[in-house]
């Protein structure tokens, strides 16, 4: 729990608080909350409408929180909304297609839910955000980028992320020995180097590709060894 110089509570943790069912509609008495984190809790309940009408809402952290039904079309109106995170809980239908006039939203992570329709086609082709999740939705139709765009953007079976911009690119193959199975795909943040690495491993070798920030990468020192020790 934190609170502003006015005693005002600002931040709100209650991850793995043991809460179930329905939040109380109380909460929505927060006027200046600003941070509301649920992760890991047994809720069993709906997206509680009442967290629409907390206007000064920042960040709603609810991953794995056992959020069931529908997400409320009423969170499109969060004008101060940055970062919705409610992976791997039971939400279900459509992404509401208000979502993509959320021009404010930065971080939106739906993946691991059981969503059905198509993704709103402005999402994807958004400029203003940072993450887009929603992998491992089995009946949640993806749509494809057109275009070159700076955002995470993960949709299908599995997350196999793509991070696309401005940016230098790389690639080039590898030979190794991968055992066990015929392809894999290994993502890896190379601080140290300021760079990302990104590797497809299949039968015959290794294709790998890193995206340069523009920022300085010193490439005479990141080596991919090709038995992957270094990855």
């Amino acid at each position: 729990v934190t609170c502003n110089e006015s005693g005002d509570l600002v931040h709100l943790d209650m991850s793995s608080f043991g809460l179930e069912g329905q939040l109380p509609w109380q909460i929505a008495c927060l006027g200046n909350l600003k941070t509301l984190t649920l992760d890991d809790n047994t809720l069993s309940a709906p997206f509680s409408p009442d967290l629409c009408q907390m206007e000064e809402l920042r960040a709603i952290h609810m991953s794995r929180a056992g959020v069931q039904g529908a997400l409320p079309s009423c969170i499109c109106y969060m004008d101060m909304l940055r970062f919705l995170h409610a992976s791997d809980n039971n939400l279900v239908g459509p992404i509401p297609q208000c979502v993509e006039d959320m021009t404010y939203l930065r971080e939106l992570h739906l993946d691991g839910n059981d969503l059905e329709g198509e993704v709103p086609a402005r999402i994807v082709e958004s400029d203003w955000l940072d993450e887009f999740k929603v992998h491992d939705n089995p009946k949640l139709g993806c749509t494809e980028l057109d275009g070159v765009y700076d955002f995470v953007y993960t949709c299908g079976s599995e997350a196999e992320g793509e991070a696309e911009g401005e940016a230098e690119t790389h690639s080039g193959t590898v030979e190794a020995e991968v055992g066990g199975a015929d392809t894999a795909s290994i993502l890896v943040d190379d601080t140290q180097h300021g760079a990302e690495t990104e590797a497809e491993t299949d039968s015959t070798g290794i294709e790998f590709e890193v995206l340069e920030d523009e920022a300085e990468v010193d490439w005479e020192h990141l080596e991919v060894a090709a038995n992957l020790e270094d990855l």
